[in-house]
């Protein structure tokens, strides 16, 4: 396949997959915000269901927990696999399926997360801890990428635009200014 039709492809992809995760994220907060605005409940699987109960009827809770187990499953399965992508990516190995290092570490992520599940680990608290870590390492890898698509060096005829650098620069300062304004919110409340 030429570069200029798989770069095509490539776009065309990322912008489907962003585009349909931020729709489909708009949507949960939107709905969430509507059903829980001015509510005094606690935010229990029990009650996100009952919420649905005027849309769902009797059903929602059956529809909500069949919601919630292709979530896991799919986290389960995407999750584990990204982490095999990245780090076969970083460490130069073949991403590939069929590597047994690529296994390995899809392996070896799932077991470590069905041991802590075993072990009755607070899911929550990890949670906060990945989204803490988030808001310190996603201004760092937005830098790294907007200055890798600049590097002609890199990728010659290829790199990034002005206008793909004005949105670039503005992704870094959001993330930026989102990850300081959780940290001192983070603070303030040790404090």
């Amino acid at each position: 396949m030429p570069l200029e039709q798989a770069l095509r492809e490539s776009r065309r992809d990322s912008a489907l997959a962003i585009g349909l995760g931020g729709l489909i994220t708009l949507a949960i907060i939107s709905t969430s915000a509507a059903a829980f605005f001015g509510s005094d409940a606690g935010f229990s699987a029990a009650t996100i269901s009952q919420q649905l109960e005027p849309l769902l009827g009797p059903a929602a809770k059956y529809f909500f927990a069949v919601g919630l187990l292709a979530a896991g499953l799919t986290s389960a399965i995407t999750s584990p696999l990204a982490a095999a992508y990245a780090v076969s990516g970083a460490l130069g190995w073949p991403a590939d399926l069929k590597s047994p290092r690529f296994k390995a570490v899809w392996a070896i992520v799932l077991l470590l997360g069905t041991v802590a599940a075993a072990l009755g680990t607070r899911p929550i608290s990890a949670i906060i801890f990945a989204q803490a870590a988030n808001g310190f390492l996603l201004p760092v890898v937005a830098l790294f990428l907007l200055l890798v698509m600049n590097h002609s060096g890199v990728l010659g005829d290829y790199r990034n635009q002005l206008w793909s650098n004005i949105a670039g620069i503005s992704v870094v300062l959001v993330v930026s200014g989102l990850g300081l304004f959780k940290l001192t919110n983070a603070i303030a409340s040790l404090l």
